[in-house]
């Protein structure tokens, strides 16, 4: 489907090429360009054939037909019932999730996710700056800014991990900001109309996590997302979490009974998630 998706967006492309008019962009064109971009950002992670389809499409092509404004007075994000105005940031999830395996030289790639990691900062320094600005926001605009910092969060933790692919588990930077996403996904609410909204970020704190609270919080959020929804990517998401919790618990009992500690000489299944280990242990 995602495949089909793309080709749907280049042939789309090469048409406004020859008609400009924004009258031919429909809300169902919008809509399903934000779906498009949603779904190769979150679910390439685990597929490394949905990074393969970068060739088919251009962000800049998806980003004009997702600029357009449906009705006269609409912000430029008003009408994005996906993305919302950070639309980039969803950018930045995919271009950070290539990065992943490449097998391009390991400074370089520590390179390009700085950049990156500068970009969620700048991010952040603007939610931050809206809501300080405002003296009475509104539930909507909080549960929105939350949910914003959860992403642009849990994507900081694969740029770290890009910069420092030596980095343990349990280094001082992922232990913070791993914390800091657990406690915004705490304030986080399931909402019916898009329950699998939250798979992705538990993903990623879910190979981050040591302590067996955590563990068991993550767990009842995949749980409360599957009645909610029937997602099938949730329920792969759940499985593949049960082998890195599995993992985690057999190195507490072989490394003694303190939380968090691993064993150094472990693979890690961050690392494997990442493919870091290949850049950075090369074959002697």
């Amino acid at each position: 489907m995602i495949r089909g998706l793309a080709h749907l967006m280049r042939m789309r492309s090469r048409k406004s090429t020859h008609n400009s008019s924004t009258s031919q962009i429909l809300p169902f064109h919008r809509l399903s360009t934000e779906s498009f971009a949603y779904q190769i950002a979150t679910l390439s992670f685990l597929s490394p054939e949905i990074r393969a389809l970068a060739p088919l499409f251009s962000w800049d092509e998806l980003g004009a037909t997702m600029c357009v404004k449906l009705l006269p007075g609409d912000l430029e994000y008003s009408a994005s019932p996906l993305l919302g105005r950070h639309r980039n940031l969803f950018k930045l999830i995919y271009e950070v999730s290539c990065l992943c395996g490449q097998d391009n030289i390991p400074e370089d790639r520590a390179r390009e996710a700085r950049g990156q990691d500068d970009n969620l900062e700048a991010m952040l320094e603007e939610l931050d700056k809206t809501s300080s600005s405002c003296l009475d926001l509104k539930d909507e605009d909080l549960t929105y800014e939350n949910e914003t910092k959860l992403y642009i969060i849990s994507t900081q933790l694969l740029t770290f991990k890009l910069q420092e692919p030596n980095a343990p588990i349990n280094h001082p930077r992922i232990r913070s900001l791993s914390d800091t996403a657990l406690t915004l996904l705490r304030l986080c609410k399931v909402s019916t109309l898009c329950s699998d909204f939250f798979c992705w970020p538990v993903l990623i704190l879910g190979y981050n996590v040591l302590q067996e609270k955590d563990m068991h919080f993550l767990n009842e959020k995949l749980v409360e997302l599957w009645q909610t929804s029937y997602c099938g990517q949730i329920k792969r998401t759940a499985a593949v979490l049960n082998d890195v919790w599995n993992f985690r618990r057999r190195q507490r009992r072989l490394g003694g009974s303190e939380e968090g500690h691993l064993l150094s000489n472990a693979s890690d299944p961050f690392d494997e998630l990442l493919d870091t280990q290949k850049s950075t242990h090369p074959e002697r």
